[in-house]
């Protein structure tokens, strides 16, 4: 088996999950559950764990579920104050002097976990250097609301490493670090329910064309329509994006990929993704959006395979029973490659995991687990 990136998973204070331990990890991993038990908030921890942090993918995060907001009069702070609350578990305003924290990491792997909170701090000028430190704030509100030097802030640490950053930095334009090494984050691909934009299939795509990548993408394609010889990414005036064609054997021209369903356009971007993400983690929300019951064994033999020769961890989501079933089948058949199944259940105010490996996945199938 490949090495894996995570071997247990425990999230700490993240949305809807006050406290998550999952123990155990496979290669490739399926998350099922009802609606509101924290699927789709797991792959969101996992994005943030990956790219350590990253101030870009918190944003593109809250703006994805619509929680930026509109500023309207409100100034920046409170602006994004009243966004930054949706990452916390109970969403609780911003409040001076709380600390509002969450964790994301192995379990009982300190040196492996991602912190970030939030809380006030004044930035001062060194007068021997010049420079500018922030340091958390200390004295009462009053003193704090309105000073210029008073700037609500989030605090990301991995490990030992420590980034300090303005909350504006949701706008991406005035980041400000404090006694910060960059710290290097793993590969991380994400396939959203929805399937991915233009913009991302074509960057995407430029990573691996002409090169071992393009054939597991065609291997993909196969898995619907054999006859796909080639495919190839084109510009056109009136897009700013490329769009995908395929050469089909016996079939002259070239035909828009999407002319060929919404299950070839999900399957490519689905392997598309897969293929980027070597030595790192493929997060797919919803994998069995689009395809029809009968693709999800060959689907997820094509995904073991491939993420065991790439160093990929797979993280997918589904309400599927079907989805369910073709990834029992494929996990049964390829020996040394470790499928889990993660049932998501609500238990009071708790969210628990229930485990599948491959020796108990057959008894998952054969009671048909409530997936929806």
């Amino acid at each position: 088996m490949s090495s894996l990136i995570l071997d247990s998973l425990e999230i700490e204070g993240f949305r809807a999950f006050e406290h998550l331990t999952i123990k155990r990890l496979g290669q490739v991993n399926l998350i099922v559950g009802k609606n509101n038990v924290g699927k789709s908030c797991l792959l969101e921890a996992l994005q943030i764990y990956a790219r350590r942090g990253s101030l870009e993918t918190i944003r593109k995060i809250l703006a994805s579920r619509d929680e930026l907001g509109e500023k309207h009069e409100r100034t920046a702070e409170v602006y994004y104050i009243e966004a930054i609350k949706y990452l916390f578990h109970g969403r609780k305003v911003f409040e001076y002097p709380r600390i509002d924290t969450f964790k994301i990491g192995p379990v009982s792997a300190a040196n492996l976990q991602l912190a970030v909170n939030t809380q006030w701090y004044e930035e001062t000028i060194d007068p021997e250097s010049n420079r500018k430190t922030w340091e958390p704030a200390s004295g009462q509100l009053p003193l704090i609301e309105g000073a210029d030097n008073f700037l609500p802030g989030v605090r990301i640490t991995f490990g030992k490493e420590l980034a300090i950053s303005n909350l504006r930095f949701l706008d991406i334009r005035s980041i400000r670090y404090s006694s910060l090494r960059r710290v290097e984050g793993i590969a991380c691909t994400f396939v959203p329910a929805n399937s991915l934009d233009g913009n991302t299939l074509t960057e995407l795509w430029d990573n691996v064309a002409l090169k071992p990548g393009e054939e597991d993408v065609l291997k993909g394609m196969h898995i619907i329509a054999p006859e796909v010889e080639r495919i190839n990414l084109i510009g056109q005036e009136h897009r700013s994006a490329r769009i995908p064609l395929v050469k089909m054997r016996n079939v002259p021209e070239p035909i828009p990929l999407r002319s060929l369903g919404e299950g070839m356009t999900r399957l490519f971007g689905i392997v598309l993704a897969l293929v980027n993400a070597q030595n790192g983690l493929l997060l797919v929300d919803e994998v069995d959006s689009g395809l029809h019951y009968t693709v999800h064994p060959a689907l997820w033999h094509l995904v073991f395979k491939i993420a065991a020769r790439l160093n990929v961890q797979v993280f997918a989501t589904t309400h599927s029973w079907d989805c369910v079933r073709g990834f029992q089948q494929a996990a049964q058949e390829i020996e040394n490659e470790e499928g889990m199944l993660i049932r998501l259940e609500r238990r009071q105010e708790h969210i628990v995991p229930i485990l599948f490996d491959k020796s108990r996945l057959s008894i998952a199938t054969r009671q048909e687990l409530e997936v929806r």
